[in-house]
């Protein structure tokens, strides 16, 4: 039951992550399609993407690694105690 819990809710975080960048990146290309000034677009635009696309990834990775610790500690102590 438990190994169920978590694989639903890091398939979900998954999920939730991968639906964000899709329409993250699909709405930076509509704008270049629609708007004329393709290059200062790329440098300004795109640069912000990529950096705040580093920063939640970075913040995603140490989310899982918070959330394994917290489980796996969980489930240790609830192993030992029953």
């Amino acid at each position: 039951m438990s190994k169920l819990f978590t694989r639903k809710m890091f398939g979900l975080f998954f999920y939730y992550l991968h639906t964000l960048l899709i329409n993250l990146f699909v709405r930076d290309i509509l704008f270049i399609f629609t708007h004329g000034n393709v290059f200062i677009f790329l440098l300004i635009f795109m640069f912000f993407r990529i950096k705040v696309f580093l920063i939640s990834f970075l913040f995603g990775i140490l989310l899982i690694k918070f959330l394994l610790l917290t489980y796996s500690r969980f489930f240790i102590y609830n192993h030992k105690n029953s």
